[in-house]
């Protein structure tokens, strides 16, 4: 059973200090050889979620707790039967999640925290169903929504996280009701809360741990369909198992649930409608996609009359 650590961590991380982090991670590697994840690291902290059989997910906790203390950090754990990444992955960023670029970079309330707005689960869960008029805004990127949502948040319709800077300008919520924020695990709502709080909002709040730690407790909740996350899983659902719905894509890696045979090796492999509307032909792969699209559709006819 692979365990499955989530977290992230904003704090003043010089470049001196992440490469020392990026050396030992990589030596970690050779200690757990099962250690696999994505690791998100810059100036403004450390973003992350790994998995591993073995000490691995402690041994990256120690690591990162070498540089700054995690004592206050809600690191989420989670179990599955495989692992989630086929490989682990170090990404060093100028942003630890791109938003603003410079206006939201190192901002000083990234690193002395808003606990005022955070929302435990049970407190989100408590004023969802209070009756009270909120507005709920979804932060994450459509492919994500498509999948679930908070019953009653509003959809952005956004490609990229930075998008919603627009969308926010020209659909300012309302200042007079409660704006509650979520995101998969969090880390989104941090920027979004400071931009807001920056244009005046005083009734901003997140919901701490994200849609993640809100399943944890209420399961059957306001939370409908399932959660989107950033690995081999695809998705999980309401209660944090991994997918049995969904699929990536083989042609553009977004989510999708249509299966489909390939037009030119006759394989099934999920294909989303999108990518079969753009191409025109269904393709489990971009070689077959070429050969589909009758650009190798000759020589393939050539070939099956030779062998026969």
């Amino acid at each position: 059973m692979y365990d499955i650590i989530n977290f992230y961590h904003f704090f003043s991380f010089p470049p001196s200090a992440q490469e020392q982090v990026t050396r030992d991670l990589r030596e970690l590697t050779q200690r757990d050889p099962s250690l696999g994840g994505l690791v998100l690291l810059s100036d403004e902290g450390i973003n992350l979620s790994v998995a591993s059989t073995g000490e691995g997910t402690n041994l990256v906790l120690a690591c990162c707790a070498a540089v700054t203390d995690l004592s206050g950090t809600l690191v989420k754990r989670h179990q599955s039967p495989h692992s989630p990444f086929r490989r682990f992955t170090i990404d060093r960023r100028a942003e630890l999640i791109t938003y603003r670029g410079e206006q939201s970079r190192n901002h000083p309330d990234l690193f002395a925290g808003l606990p005022d707005t955070q929302l435990s689960p049970q407190e989100w869960h408590d004023i969802i169903g209070s009756g009270e008029p909120i507005t709920i805004i979804d932060t994450r990127n459509d492919y994500e929504v498509a999948l679930g949502s908070f019953r009653g948040a509003l959809n952005p319709q956004i490609k990229h996280f930075s998008d919603l800077v627009p969308w926010l300008e020209d659909n300012p919520p309302p200042r007079d009701k409660k704006v509650l924020l979520f995101c998969t695990g969090g880390v989104r709502c941090e920027k979004v809360t400071i931009d807001l709080r920056d244009r005046g909002y005083d009734k901003v709040y997140q919901l701490h741990g994200g849609i993640l730690s809100y399943l944890e407790q209420y399961p059957d909740g306001y939370f409908d369909g399932e959660c989107f996350v950033f690995d081999h899983r695809v998705a999980v659902d309401q209660q944090l198992r991994p997918s049995t719905k969904h699929h990536l894509c083989r042609l553009c890696g977004e989510p999708t649930m249509n299966e489909q045979r390939c037009e030119y090796c006759d394989s099934s492999a999920p294909v989303c409608e999108e990518c079969i509307s753009r191409n025109g032909v269904v393709a489990c792969s971009k070689n077959c996609l070429y050969h589909a699209q009758g650009r190798g559709r000759a020589r393939h006819s050539s070939l099956s009359i030779a062998q026969s």
